[in-house]
């Protein structure tokens, strides 16, 4: 297989946008939203934790679908509370879906996967997103929670999870 190598200022720039608009995501400030992490503006992503069994994007095309498993809705700030940590391990690092704000669940249960979307309409036919599995801190989840115990009405938040942009792409 063949491998394409990215500098490093390809990755953060023009994969995940680290001084401008990315692929993945827009440097605050811009006004242009990207696929996953919104723009300058607050609220124009979301972290969504849900209970029950984790969605795959082949049949998951309207979030709406899973809305009785939503335990709780983080509206995320301008460019979706991401710092560029910089390189590591060959990879981009951005530490992604902070919400540092107390948020109160809308429903009790388990956690156990989550969904990172732009905001607006309910499906994902028209924007990109990431789905991914919560588990306890220690657990390689990848998004790491103290407790998988949703209860409704109580207040969460979210100090986000590492997202790596690889310099190298084997096709």
């Amino acid at each position: 297989m063949a491998t394409i190598r990215l500098s490093s200022n390809q990755v953060q720039t023009t994969m995940a946008g680290g001084t401008g608009t990315g692929v993945l995501m827009a440097a605050t400030g811009n006004s242009n939203p990207s696929i996953i992490s919104g723009s300058g503006t607050a609220g124009v992503s979301l972290l969504i934790i849900y209970k029950g069994t984790i969605e795959n994007f082949a049949t998951f095309t309207d979030r709406s679908t899973r809305a009785a498993d939503v335990l709780i809705t983080f509206t995320l700030p301008t460019s979706a509370g991401y710092s560029d940590l910089g390189i590591v391990s060959e990879s981009a690092r951005y530490l992604v879906g902070r919400h540092l704000p107390n948020q109160a669940a809308s429903a009790s249960g388990t956690a156990s996967w989550f969904l990172l979307c732009r905001s607006g309409t309910t499906t994902l036919t028209d924007k990109g997103a990431l789905i991914g599995s919560v588990g306890i801190t220690g657990s390689g989840a990848d998004l790491e929670v103290p407790s998988l115990s949703i209860v409704s009405a109580q207040n969460y938040q979210s100090a986000g999870f590492y997202l790596n942009m690889p310099q190298n792409w084997t096709m």
